[in-house]
């Protein structure tokens, strides 16, 4: 709602919930709360708010007004009294504005002891902390935060939040296949040892031994130790170098048996280095044949 009167625009933020007492409607032109209030009391509200006009807060009034704080403060304690939670959360709502004009105010809960704020075992207020804190997950993206800071309970300058607890970063876990190993954990990838430093996994980086292997029935032995049968009558790749280009296998499979509707391997042939007339091909018979053409015995030599 757009409007210019301020009842208008705080009741058409009402919302009702279920089994919730309703919210009461702001009558029109409905008066200050302060207007009523006890002068004893009214006297000991100025003088709580006027504190926003004081150190540690006077160091942020270039950059954020503290009258309107001030207004909010005086409203606040007139209805609540000046002596309850809600002095220290209008002075947190000041200073939460001043961190967000990157401008925060550092230790002020410790000029106002009764608004220290109190934080589990191994934690630290802060008042200014980065929105995108640093994380064990070092994958982990942080979404775009127009806020400067946060204030609240965090770790230690040295130390990472994780999983519940403060860590120093060179005892961060990693993470592998959806499994979580402390750092120091070493696990085995094919022939290569991988072992968790601080978060990242440093890994040896042996070429491994691979093997496939394929039967006349068409069943396969693929080289992740995975078996399946593929009976189709075509040529295939069944094994290839992954960027290089240094050698190829194909098979040729056709029909067989006795109604011609099973698919048996009628040649396997190997091509090195892209070049035609390198491959050799070994049929079903046991024959060899070099560039498709030349039959040929093993061992053989050119």
């Amino acid at each position: 709602v757009v409007t210019e009167d301020l009842s208008m625009f705080g009741n058409s933020w009402v919302e009702e919930e279920p089994h919730q007492v309703r919210c009461p409607m702001v009558p029109s032109m409905f008066p200050s709360p302060c207007a009523s209030c006890d002068p004893h009391i009214l006297l000991k509200v100025e003088e709580v708010c006027a504190m926003l006009l004081e150190e540690p807060f006077a160091g942020c009034h270039e950059f954020v007004s503290p009258l309107s704080y001030m207004a909010s403060c005086s409203n606040d304690l007139c209805l609540s009294g000046p002596n309850g939670d809600v002095v220290c959360q209008v002075f947190t709502e000041y200073a939460r504005a001043c961190a967000h004009a990157d401008h925060p105010l550092k230790d002020w809960r410790t000029h106002i002891p009764q608004c220290a704020m109190p934080c589990p075992p191994g934690l630290q207020y802060k008042e200014c902390i980065t929105c995108c804190p640093v994380s064990c997950n070092v994958d982990r993206m942080c979404i775009d935060n127009k806020l400067q800071c946060l204030d609240g309970c965090y770790c230690p300058d040295d130390l990472i939040y994780e999983e519940g607890s403060c860590v120093k970063a060179s005892d961060c876990p990693c993470e592998y296949h959806g499994m979580v190993y402390p750092s120091g954990q070493t696990v085995q990838e094919e022939c290569n040892n991988c072992t968790c430093v601080g978060g990242v996994w440093n890994c040896t980086e042996y070429s491994c031994p691979g093997e496939c292997s394929v039967t006349g029935d068409m069943y396969f032995h693929s080289f992740d130790d995975r078996m399946f049968t593929f009976p189709a009558s075509c040529q295939y790749v069944l094994a290839k170098s992954r960027n290089s280009g240094k050698f190829t296998v194909t098979i040729q499979n056709a029909p067989c048996g006795p109604n011609l509707d099973g698919a048996c391997i009628q040649s396997v042939s190997l091509v090195i280095d892209e070049d035609p007339r390198t491959e050799i091909t070994l049929t079903h018979l046991g024959e060899v044949f070099m560039a498709g053409q030349y039959r040929i015995s093993l061992p053989y030599s050119d």
